[in-house]
């Protein structure tokens, strides 16, 4: 697989309107939340693939600016896929059990951000652990390695 860095504004595209928006007391607060929290826990999971063999399901969000964007799609049909990939956990981390392979849904939010309406509403259904910081979510991703050896 060919692994390629793409900027959206290289493809003529906009920054996605999913971004949070800045702060009002302290906008590059925010953004460095942003903008840390993920590649960490990036960084960290590469590192973990290795050690425990799991497998990582992310969908950059690229994808999303790409969809928005796309022309030939029906605008009611990209839609419905924005909605669908919106709700879907920034990280599923699957690991193989004894019988069935164990699964963590992990959503990672800035402190003052919650989950959308989507993303309550696959929690519903589902078991999501929300985090909001590099040190909780690295926790949790160990615990969830951890448990069932």
């Amino acid at each position: 697989m060919v692994r390629m860095k793409i900027n959206p504004a290289d493809m003529g595209l906009k920054y996605p309107r999913y971004m949070p928006a800045k702060s009002k007391s302290n906008p590059k607060v925010v953004e460095k939340e942003r903008t840390e929290i993920q590649p960490a826990v990036d960084a960290y999971l590469a590192q973990m693939k290795k050690l425990y063999h799991i497998e990582v399901i992310r969908i950059p969000d690229l994808i999303y600016a790409v969809l928005r964007e796309a022309p030939g799609i029906n605008k009611h049909i990209r839609m419905k896929m924005m909605s669908a990939l919106r709700s879907i956990p920034d990280n599923v981390i699957i690991k193989r059990g004894k019988k069935y392979n164990d699964c963590l849904c992990l959503e990672l939010k800035t402190e003052g951000n919650d989950l959308s309406q989507g993303q309550r509403k696959f929690a519903k259904n589902v078991n999501v652990e929300v985090r909001k910081s590099i040190d909780s979510s690295i926790k949790e991703i160990d615990e969830f390695l951890k448990k069932g050896k």
